[in-house]
Parts: structure tokens; sequence; C-alpha cells
């Protein structure tokens, strides 16, 4: 086990611009884009023309736009106000909305980052011959494919997760500056219905089961990467689609392929961790159990690939 820590920081090293600096750069960025916004707001030196009146229908509430002169800072100090005479459930079900579109775009990019890791990350030992030092180390094929398992499933995901953290007490912040002067109470306006612990406690829970659950998907790119001897997405993409062209072919149905794009990625929340957002999927079920078991039995061969492996 003394070996592990020390794998896990070559990973670091040696993918520390994407592992790293990529969500340190969108965040960045973010950040930036929010204390623009807030500048523009409490300046008051940016005119628009913009203004509303809500109609109701029934059951709905639409808002018709019509063009009269004013600053961002007075249509802001609007729609605040009109926000804070909501219930506490409104506003709560407002800012989840907030919070959680303006935190997908971390996510989306994590996931292209941990599946391309998982593609290359054997296949580039091999294609730059770096397999050879590896092995020449007393260092099990096993604990080398269970290192890279833990970074892509573990320390990626918890450096963007942290950086997503920092978004979204950036964005509470800022929202909080930018309210100021206003006749509102910012604590239960902003700052109760964020419920920012809440939703970091969801993050977490949604990416540990998005780790069992893409499990298959997961050990299945670890295979091809340490099998493939050239163009290993290639593989990735045309085996599971020449079993689902065979498969529609002679029996008529898609189980495969269905099974294939479910656990691609975890589209939906876990029901336990997120009140108000309906899901299918359950924690302890026969799916989740399946899927487990047959990530554990790619990553098992991808381990046994690996030791028969050489360089390209």
């Amino acid at each position: 086990m003394n070996q592990l820590p020390m794998l896990l920081k070559r990973e670091y090293w040696e993918h520390r611009t994407t592992f790293l600096y990529l969500p340190a750069i969108m965040s960045m960025l973010f950040i930036g884009i929010l204390l623009f916004g807030s500048f523009a707001i409490q300046s008051g030196v940016v005119n628009v023309s913009i203004d509303s009146e809500r109609h109701q229908d029934g059951n709905h509430q639409t808002e018709e736009f019509k063009a009269e002169g004013a600053s961002l800072l007075e249509i802001f100090g609007q729609r605040i106000n009109r926000f804070a005479d909501q219930s506490f459930s409104e506003r709560e079900q407002v800012l989840n909305q907030v919070y959680y579109s303006t935190s997908v775009i971390m996510f989306v990019v994590l996931w292209f980052v941990i599946v391309f890791y998982f593609i290359n990350c054997l296949y580039d030992d091999r294609k730059d011959r770096s397999i050879l030092f590896w092995k020449s180390l007393p260092v099990s094929d096993t604990m080398t494919v269970v290192s890279k398992l833990i970074v892509g499933l573990i320390v990626v995901p918890t450096i963007f997760l942290a950086f997503t953290m920092i978004n979204n007490v950036a964005l509470l912040l800022v929202s909080s500056i930018a309210a100021l002067g206003n006749d509102i109470d910012i604590f239960s306006t902003l700052w109760a219905p964020a419920n920012i612990i809440g939703r970091w406690v969801t993050f977490v829970g949604y990416i540990l089961f998005a780790g069992i659950w893409c499990l298959p998907f997961f050990g299945w790119l670890l295979l091809i990467s340490s099998w493939a001897k050239s163009a290993p997405l290639a593989w990735v993409v045309g085996i599971p689609l020449l079993i689902t062209i065979v498969e529609r072919i002679f029996t008529g149905s898609g189980v495969v392929r269905a099974f294939f794009m479910d656990h691609v990625a975890l589209r939906q929340p876990v029901v336990w961790l997120q009140d108000g957002y309906g899901s299918e999927l359950s924690v302890v079920s026969m799916q989740t159990f399946a899927s487990l078991i047959l990530g554990v039995v790619l990553v098992g061969l991808a381990i046994w690939r690996r030791g028969y492996a050489d360089e390209l």
C-alpha cells in the first residue's frame, strides 16, 4: 500500500494541467463574469430598455417585456424585491435551478476529463514506453490499474468539486453584495434557501454513486486502454456499436445498447440525496449491484491484460 501514494502523485504530476489548471481557469472565468456583472449592476452606468408586466393566465404567470429606459441597478432592485416576496419554497426552488445550472458545466467537463483519461492512461504507458520503467519496479499491475481508477473516480472529481464549491460561494457572496441597499433580509432571501451545505452533500453523493453506476463503462475504457495497439477511442466506440448492430439484426432487441447508454453517464440525481428531483435510480438495487459486479470484472480484465502488455 506504500506504493499507492507514489502512483497517485505520478498521475497528478503527469496530468496536472487537466486535473488542476483546467478547473481553476474555469472557476476564475466564472468568478470574473460574476464580478463584472456585479460591477455593472452596482455602478448603474449600464442602461437597458426593459420593463415587464406580469399577467395571470390560470395557474401560470407570464411576463411581458416593454421598452422603457432603466438602469441595471433599478431592474435588479425590482427583481430582488419581488423575489424576496415569494414563499421560502419558491425561493428555494429558484435558487436550486440557479446553482445547479451554474454547476453543470463543471460536471460536464469533469466527465470528458475522466473519459479521456481512462482511454489513454494505460495506452500512453505503452506508447511512450514508460511501461518498461514501471514494470522494472516492484509495482504490481493491480496496484497500477487501481491507482488510475482511484485518480479517475475520486481524486479528479474531488478537485472539480472543490472548485464547484468555490463557485457556489462566490455566487452567493456576489449576489448578496449586489442586493445590498435593498429593503430585504439577505439571509432569509438568499442564504437560507440556497442550502449550500446540503447541495454539496448532494454533489458528493452524486459523484460516489456515479462512480458505481458508470463503473462498467469506465472499466471498459480501462480494458481497451490496456489492450488497443492504436486508436483506442475507435475501439471504445466501435466494438459496442458492432455488438448492437449484430444484436439488432439477429434478435431485434436493443438490450446491450440500452445498458451501455444508461451507464455511460449518470444523468439522474440520487433520489435519497436530493428532495424534489424524482429519480427511478436507487443506491440499493439490482441494477446498481449488477453495475458494480460487471465493472469489477472489466477492471479485473484490464489488470490481467496489463500483465501481458508491452511497449507499442
